[in-house]
């Protein structure tokens, strides 16, 4: 168990499950009958961010530099963002082909913007299983049966931004732990997060579309959403916990950290299939055999994608 929270590929894949859960769940909410507005959804989501306050008794607490500081906020912001474009898209496409976009798309950034920050390049094994990992995401991301139309454009545009802000998340998160205690980092960047949620509330259209729902609504919607934003929580804490024990000197692994979200969709895919078939009333995919062959393919590349990032590290 403590080889288990010491290293950080076998702390991302947990991670990562937790996330193909909280995907899942957030596809069964943004139904029509259970939450019409994505933007309602990211809002009480990014509240969430100021319950990192129980952690303080557990951390050296302190605030940090003003630059670092901004680092947190843009990490916060950011995802909330990130959140807003994801769950737009989420609630028109189906869950396994909007995560995998979303995978394929996010560690491009991640390695632009780690340049941008740290000036530094992956190499090695990890270059190897960088790229086979988003292969697997662009594998699984074709679909035989597209449909063309301005709504698929919009969809694919909101994925394109959500990755983006997504990759920004992770990458000014790397920039803060390496200025402070993983604990203190994480609560000052949840901070960020519940301040940009706050912020929406300034402009009077998003106002009303964000109080247009409430988790009070029903009991039933109540509980899912709470054991949702658990699982979204404790993926996020996971996912920053392994971004924290990478190597000081080896900041570019983040890169690899993102592109290993390709075993997420993994998980979503196997997920999407046993409710599809078990019960359609509540997700139903197009699932034919030839996306089942696409999705077995990047599967492998996932999983040698892994072995390689083993090896690596």
């Amino acid at each position: 168990m403590p080889f288990l929270f010491s290293n950080w590929i076998l702390v991302a894949i947990f991670a990562y499950f937790l996330h193909a859960g909280n995907v899942i769940m957030d596809k069964i909410l943004l139904k029509e009958h259970h939450i019409s507005n994505p933007f309602s959804y990211a809002f009480y989501g990014g509240i969430w961010g100021g319950l990192a306050c129980i952690l303080i008794p557990f951390a050296s607490f302190f605030v940090p530099s003003v630059s670092v500081l901004l680092l947190a906020f843009l990490s916060g912001g950011a995802s909330i963002a990130a959140l807003m474009f994801f769950y737009s898209a989420m609630k028109e496409g189906e869950p396994s082909r909007i995560s995998t976009l979303l995978g394929g798309l996010s560690p491009v950034f991640v390695f632009f913007l780690s340049f941008l920050f740290f000036g530094t390049f992956i190499e090695g094994f990890d270059l190897v299983a960088f790229f086979i990992l988003i292969l697997g995401g662009v594998i699984v991301t074709y679909e035989p049966h597209q449909h063309s139309g301005r709504r698929r454009s919009t969809r694919i545009a909101l994925v394109v931004l959500a990755a983006f802000c997504f990759a920004l998340t992770y990458v000014s998160a790397r920039a803060v732990f390496n200025s402070t205690p993983f604990l203190t980092g994480f609560i000052w960047t949840r901070f960020g997060a519940c301040v940009a949620s706050l912020l929406l509330l300034l402009h009077p259209s998003l106002r009303k579309n964000i109080f247009s729902w409430s988790p009070r609504r029903s009991s039933h919607t109540s509980g899912l959403f709470v054991t949702n934003k658990l699982a979204a929580a404790g993926g996020f804490f996971l996912l920053s916990y392994s971004i924290s024990l990478i190597p000081f000197a080896s900041p570019e692994k983040v890169s690899i950290v993102n592109a290993m979200q390709g075993i997420e969709y993994v998980f979503v895919f196997l997920l999407a299939l046993f409710l599809s078939v078990s019960y359609p009333a509540v997700i139903s995919e197009h699932i034919d055999a030839k996306t089942i062959l696409l999705k077995i393919t990047a599967v492998l590349c996932v999983a040698g994608g892994l072995i390689l990032l083993a090896f690596g590290s």
